[in-house]
């Protein structure tokens, strides 16, 4: 090839493929996917909720599983750090934030008193199906 071409070869196939990998994770950036707990408000001498901080991309939470103690209240804070709309819906809980991008969002909530596991979700369209769910693990 001429020199031109494999500079135009460089710019518009090489660059773009070096951009997507790199990691471990196939080019995506990596999160921390452990849950940490922000804070937890007392009143009156007795904790009334624990915060949870959650963050949204597209198409991820972080972090995908909330380890919780039965019978607690706790308030999830969903962070969008994505370009578009993002929600956290636990529907089995009757749960449910809205955050635009940039903005944090919270809802409080009391956790079932029985062990078990329930899904939460994204509900805009197309980002449970790539991967935007996680779990509440009650124990």
């Amino acid at each position: 090839m001429k020199r031109g071409a494999w500079y135009l070869f460089a710019l518009f196939v090489g660059a773009p493929l070096a951009a997507c990998g790199g990691t471990e994770t196939g080019g995506l950036a990596e999160v921390d996917l452990t849950a940490q707990i922000v804070d937890q408000e007392v009143v009156d001498g007795e904790t009334a909720a624990t915060v949870i901080e959650v963050g949204a991309t597209e198409f991820a939470f972080a972090p995908m599983d909330l380890v919780l103690e039965p019978g607690s209240t706790v308030t999830v804070q969903l962070r969008n750090d994505g370009a578009v709309v993002h929600n956290f819906e636990m529907p089995e809980l009757g749960v449910f934030v809205e955050a635009v991008p940039g903005v944090t969002q919270e809802v409080t909530f009391a956790v079932p008193t029985d062990p078990g596991e329930v899904s939460f979700w994204c509900n805009v369209a197309g980002h449970r199906e790539f991967g935007m769910e996680g779990t509440v693990i009650i124990s």
